[in-house]
């Protein structure tokens, strides 16, 4: 595998060394999680063990920590979910440490894992979704050049309501790295 960086971040596969009391407190932080399904899980480090070991253990899964070059602080992760069968992959990430929100980490990180997609993993397709109040994830994701496909209505329940949700995409073709 390529070393991946970005011009604030390097970018590898996590490792069961890389759990603990930090990860798992992100994973149960409502503010961190309020968009991820795994918002309805209690996270304990065993959980989160065995969620890195079954990652480590798919060969289609690519569950990367985001590192601060700087100080080598694991302030997110990044997941890319290949399908071979059809050359394409689920983009998702999380920004963990909160003093970063806000400040481009998620557009720099959607970018480089994308760029790894199209180069190093022979997909044509990248997919992602988020939620329509997530405002962030979604300027992030226009931000490197995902076209919104669609609006799913009414999908998730958020904070005890319906929320509607949008499903974006970027072709290999249409990526620019610059």
């Amino acid at each position: 595998m390529s070393d991946i960086s970005s011009k604030r971040f390097y970018y590898r596969i996590l490792t069961l060394a890389d759990v603990g009391e930090k990860y798992v407190r992100w994973m149960n932080d409502k503010d961190v999680n309020k968009y991820l399904e795994s918002r309805f899980s209690n996270h304990t480090t065993d959980a989160v063990h065995s969620y890195i070991k079954n990652s480590l253990n798919d060969s289609s899964v690519h569950l990367f920590g985001i590192f601060n070059k700087t100080t080598d602080c694991h302030i997110g992760n990044i997941k890319l979910d290949i399908n071979h069968t059809h050359k394409k992959a689920e983009i998702g990430l999380l920004i963990g440490e909160k003093q970063w929100w806000g400040k481009g980490v998620a557009t720099e990180a959607i970018k480089a894992i994308t760029k790894y997609g199209f180069t190093e993993c022979d997909i044509e397709k990248i997919e992602a979704g988020c939620y329509q109040s997530n405002k962030g994830s979604l300027g992030a994701f226009q931000k490197v050049g995902y076209k919104v496909e669609g609006r799913i209505r009414a999908s998730w329940i958020l904070e005890g309501k319906r929320e509607d949700g949008f499903r974006l995409g970027i072709l290999k073709g249409e990526f620019n790295e610059q």
